[in-house]
């Protein structure tokens, strides 16, 4: 085992990965914020690999404001903790991604051919909710592999691939060690007390204060649900098994659940059968429609698997999320993207009266 120093080490999922990184035996050196450098650099000493996390891109996904600077601004952290890593002497990264930088993933034709799909703004506002091609031919939404091009949709995604390119160049350049990790959206319940638990504990909230969750759009977009210990064990596995060759990884389950289907997994997890979701038709710009990862190579170059699916993660969230009163403040959330002009759609003169 060996002593590595984690970012961002008090959020989500980053107590979660120190917890791990213990229970295995390393020595974790946890950090939250990467300045001042000299800091940061005393505790890079006798280090042997380096955790970065991020903060989650989809925006039902952020507690607090999302970034206040552009791409240059929000690569600073980043370019600090590589100049203090060589500094140090410290040869082995593991990034933290998304798989957001695939923007809206893989379609095929009904022959199995590749298309590029998107939805424009313009779309969204008149609540066109399905991504089409270019000849507006039929196309089925499929798991999305690594070797797909990264095509982000917003600026947090654009930024989160912006920071998987610069860690690959100053590894090739110092030819050190490096895992890419790009998750599916994390659910689960936090540690150490309260917390934020994005999209599925805000619909869990809403469900045990007898509210109709919110679904975005008109419930029918689709993602890879990755519990957070799950993640939190990618992360341990590539601390050890990462190398100079390997490529992105997709760190997700393979499967994708509609947002309707995970507010009636979440209705059942709850005891709740009668309550059912409201559509809220409206939709951030930036976000996908279907999106899946292909997880095969976590798999082939780590040895990770996902254990924990939706269905048999939600009921200890469940049990978190009564126990502790987390009021439901799904429309709250929804208000304030709409004030911050983060969304749009047929359905933003409703929320502005609900």
């Amino acid at each position: 085992m060996i002593p590595v120093l984690v970012t961002h080490a008090h959020g989500y999922l980053g107590r979660h990965v120190v917890a791990h990184l213990q229970a295995q035996g390393h020595e974790v050196i946890a950090r939250d914020t990467l300045r001042p450098a000299e800091d940061l650099e005393q505790a890079l000493r006798g280090v042997q690999a380096v955790v970065h996390l991020t903060d989650p891109l989809h925006p039902l996904d952020c507690d607090g404001d999302r970034l206040e600077g552009g791409p240059a601004e929000g690569l600073d952290p980043l370019h600090g903790l590589l100049r203090a890593m060589c500094a140090a002497g410290v040869g082995r990264l593991v990034l933290q991604s998304s798989l957001g930088v695939y923007g809206e993933g893989r379609y095929v034709d009904e022959d199995g051919r590749p298309h590029a799909v998107w939805r424009t703004p313009s779309d969204l506002k008149v609540g066109v909710w399905e991504a089409r091609g270019f000849h507006n031919q039929p196309l089925a939404p499929m798991p999305t592999p690594e070797d797909a091009a990264p095509a982000p949709l917003s600026p947090e995604a654009r930024l989160c691939h912006l920071r998987e390119r610069l860690a690959r160049r100053w590894a090739r350049v110092a030819g050190a060690e490096i895992a890419v990790l790009r998750m599916g959206r994390l659910f689960g319940p936090p540690m150490g007390g309260e917390g934020f638990c994005g999209g599925i504990g805000m619909m869990v909230a809403s469900l045990l204060a007898g509210k109709p969750p919110l679904l975005m759009e008109d419930g029918g977009q689709t993602e890879d649900w990755l519990h957070v210990r799950d993640a939190a064990r990618a992360v341990g596995l590539a601390v050890m098994n990462c190398d100079r060759r390997m490529p992105p990884l997709n760190i997700s389950t393979g499967e994708g659940h509609t947002a309707r289907e995970a507010a009636r997994l979440a209705g059942m997890a709850a005891f709740d059968y009668g309550t059912a979701p409201k559509e809220a038709r409206v939709a951030c710009p930036g976000t996908s429609r279907h999106l899946v990862g292909a997880p095969g190579a976590a798999a082939e170059r780590i040895g990770f698997t996902a254990e924990t699916r939706l269905a048999n993660g939600l009921g200890e969230l469940v049990q978190w999320t009564r126990d502790r009163g987390i009021p439901h403040h799904d429309r709250l959330h929804l208000r304030k993207l709409q004030a911050a002009g983060r969304l749009v759609g047929p359905g933003r003169a409703e929320l502005v009266q609900a």
